[in-house]
């Protein structure tokens, strides 16, 4: 049973990186361009999402740490 729990959490944690290296590559082509609109704060909490997705699943004793603040 563990063996399953594990791998679940594993995968779990290996998607939601893979959803925010997508969200990173977005943000990257977002500041990069001139016309940039989004504000500073949009981008703080689009960054603090992608964050927040790569810490899903890597501590097994909270595996589902608290979003960030919004």
């Amino acid at each position: 049973m563990a063996n399953t729990i594990d791998k679940l959490r594993d995968d779990f944690r290996d998607n939601t990186n893979l959803v925010a290296s997508r969200m990173d590559r977005i943000l990257a082509q977002i500041t990069a361009t001139s016309d940039n609109t989004a504000s500073p704060e949009t981008l703080a909490d689009l960054q603090a999402l992608s964050a927040h997705l790569k810490e899903l699943g890597t501590d097994p004793n909270n595996p589902v740490p608290a979003l960030p603040p919004a």
